[in-house]
């Protein structure tokens, strides 16, 4: 699914370990890809659909990320699932998520430099993924990720 929203590129956007800066200050150079987990056990099934995707879009223009939507404890238990090394953002109180159009977890979001998304698939589906990554990977000129073998996740949507 499509979605052009700008969020406030000011917005303080923290990692994982520590480092705050705006979000106009994280795209300045590349684009961002991010895959927004629920805070909670269930996003651990969801790890290999990120890690499939980070590993195709891993060497294009966008840098790819986990964005979670809790504090520093339970962002560290999540990644500790983690096999690929990737970025890791914190939204303890919700407002990046609002901000970029997020409502339910887990999400796909591709945000370009200027700060603006540019594609959005909020709840995961195997087809809404597929097509999300699509598009994304038309806009930046690159291969589409192979998501087959993810259909026994069925449809999953936990709102914020």
């Amino acid at each position: 699914m499509s979605m052009t929203s700008a969020p406030n590129p000011t917005l303080s956007l923290t990692t994982i370990d520590g480092k705050t800066r705006s979000l106009d200050d994280w795209t300045t150079v590349f684009q961002q890809l991010w895959v927004v987990l629920p805070p909670k056990a269930e996003s651990e099934i969801f790890i290999p659909v990120a890690e499939q995707i980070f590993k195709t879009f891993g060497d294009s223009d966008v840098r790819c990320a986990y964005l979670i939507p809790a504090g520093e404890q339970v962002a560290k238990k999540i990644m500790e699932k983690t096999t690929l090394k990737a970025q890791c953002f914190l939204d303890e109180d919700g407002s990046i998520c609002k901000a970029i159009g997020v409502s339910v977890t887990p999400s796909l979001v591709h945000i370009r430099q200027d700060t603006s998304v540019a594609h959005i698939a909020n709840g995961f589906s195997e087809d809404s993924w597929n097509k999300t990554c699509e598009e994304i990977a038309k806009s930046i000129r690159w291969t589409t990720p192979q998501l087959s073998g993810f259909q026994n996740l069925g449809s999953a949507a936990f709102p914020l």
